[in-house]
């Protein structure tokens, strides 16, 4: 896959979800609960919690 298929599938993304960035895109996903929480267990140990 080439780069600039890529950057084309990103702007459409970006056109669909009325997002300016990928940044905001992350936020969008995080606020609407579409991405894990991720927490550190208190002896180190990396958990992830999806969907909540």
């Amino acid at each position: 896959m080439s780069e600039n298929t890529v950057k084309s599938h990103v702007r459409a993304l970006l056109h669909k979800l009325d997002r300016r960035d990928r940044v905001h895109v992350v936020i969008y996903a995080c606020e609407d609960g579409l991405v894990a929480h991720h927490h550190f267990h208190p002896d180190g140990r990396y958990q992830v919690h999806p969907f909540g």
